[in-house]
């Protein structure tokens, strides 16, 4: 069954509400996901040096990979953005390019 744009986005609405109105607290309907994700960290500095045992050392190692993760995501962001403005100035110096081909066409 094909569901219009609209129909999904509302049924995304509702479902969303929902969760928010049954959970205990907002960091709850996240829990699961934020707790998954910090275990692959954790699992990434078990894999690189299996030598290291200590909880703590896992977990300050962890730390330093979410945040290096975080930077690249940044900096990912950034360029992205710069792209689209840089993409946008073209687009305005030659036009869109629908403009482009209707002017072809006459």
């Amino acid at each position: 069954m094909h569901t219009s744009r609209a129909s999904a986005q509302a049924a995304g609405r509702i479902g969303g509400l929902t969760r928010a109105a049954t959970a205990p607290t907002p960091q709850a309907m996240t829990q699961a996901a934020t707790d998954a994700s910090w275990e692959l960290f954790r699992q990434r500095v078990r894999d690189v040096m299996p030598e290291i045992t200590d909880p703590a050392d896992i977990d300050r190692r962890a730390k330093l990979l979410e945040r290096a993760e975080m930077a690249r995501r940044s900096a990912k962001g950034q360029r992205v953005r710069r792209l689209k403005r840089e993409l946008a100035r073209l687009e305005a110096d030659l036009g869109t390019p629908h403009d482009a081909a209707a002017a072809e066409l006459g």
